[in-house]
């Protein structure tokens, strides 16, 4: 009798033991799921942050055409010197 109750101890032992293992191995599985999904966020923030540089880039790249061709426009503009600006260094 002794001996059969030792058994079904170590049997319930074996199961808790099992229990708890597995969920130990859930909670590290979703802990490792939560990690991958705030590297993903990161990552996606980044791409959105680049695409908001690019974009902004270009923004200032059109600014800067919209100038160009308003000071072609303008009635002072002289067409020997398009980009360069008004002042030019005495070595030239």
């Amino acid at each position: 009798m002794a001996s059969r109750k030792s058994e079904k101890k170590r049997e319930e032992l074996f199961f808790l033991d099992r229990n708890n293992s597995q969920k130990e191995d859930e909670e590290e599985e979703e802990e490792e799921e939560k990690e991958e999904e705030e590297e993903e966020e990161k990552k996606e923030e980044e791409e959105e942050e680049e695409e908001e540089e690019e974009v902004d880039i270009k923004r200032g790249e059109l600014t800067r055409t919209r100038r160009r061709i308003e000071m072609r426009e303008s009635p002072s503009f002289s067409p020997s010197f398009p980009d360069y600006p008004l002042f030019f260094p005495s070595f030239l």
